[in-house]
């Protein structure tokens, strides 16, 4: 079966809250526009960061997340199936700023 990698931009929003050392673990609602598309969907995923490492589920935790924090960056891979076609889902997005307290 052919792979596809899907490229997105997307906008999330953190459902809980953010720590000083701006570690992304958590549960995140996102909210993705597609690359080259006028399509728009949501969904929610887990998170838990270690160091640069970024793991998790999405979909009910039928979606697993490999990725990586970098810097003011997010980037997560999730190996999908659909209607007998199986395909990589990139995801790029600016990781939240944390206020000074």
């Amino acid at each position: 079966m052919a792979r596809v990698a899907l490229v997105v931009a997307l906008v999330i929003t953190l459902l809980g809250v953010a720590s000083a050392a701006a570690d992304v673990s958590g549960v995140w609602n996102l909210d993705m526009q597609w690359s080259g598309r006028e399509t728009h969907s949501t969904g929610v995923c887990t998170f838990k960061q270690e160091g640069r490492t970024l793991t998790g589920s999405c979909a009910d935790g039928h979606s697993t997340i490999a990725g990586e924090v970098n810097d003011t960056k997010l980037t997560w891979r999730i190996d999908v199936e659909q209607e007998g076609q199986r395909g990589r889902m990139t995801f790029l997005s600016a990781a939240p700023r944390v206020a000074s307290r």
